[in-house]
């Protein structure tokens, strides 16, 4: 009896130590975006087609910057969310943080805060300076974010 249960804890654990998705409350979010630095927002969902196409690409060349990501699935779902990240092998990096709001309040509180004409479309990007004031928004690609990233990746194929 009391294998099993160190065996189940071991797997919990385990499952959670993999775990890169980190369920946020809208006010948790506000506090880290209080930070005086340039801030990247990605979203996604594991239903996107495109997400799938260009996360694991994405994720590779900002993990080689210093510049802040913040990679916010839009799904409604935590085990849809985690798979489809695991299933992309996706690896978070020192300056990378993968959030998934705790309820759909939260997930427009948050956007329609920076972008109210924000349409839902993913991948999506969104570039806020140091005061929190949005300086880009648009469509995800390795192209937009070399070109918002300038001289700092370097030798990064577009």
């Amino acid at each position: 009896m009391l294998l099993c249960i160190g065996i189940l804890c071991c797997n919990a654990m385990a499952f959670a130590e993999q775990s890169i998705l980190q369920v946020v409350k809208f006010d948790d979010v506000r506090e880290e975006f209080k930070v005086d630095k340039k801030k990247f927002v990605v979203f996604f969902t594991s239903w996107c087609g495109h997400c799938k196409d260009r996360l694991p690409a994405v994720a590779d060349l900002v993990s080689r910057t210093k510049e802040a990501f913040y990679f916010i699935s839009l799904d409604e779902n935590l085990e849809y969310a985690e798979n489809f990240l695991k299933s992309l092998k996706v690896k978070k990096g020192k300056n990378m943080k993968f959030f998934i709001f705790d309820n759909e309040d939260s997930i427009a509180k948050f956007v329609y805060q920076f972008t109210p004409t924000y349409s839902g479309s993913v991948p999506y990007l969104m570039v806020l300076d140091k005061d929190n004031v949005l300086h880009y928004e648009g469509s995800l690609s390795l192209n937009s974010i070399t070109s918002l990233l300038g001289k700092e990746i370097g030798g990064v194929p577009k």
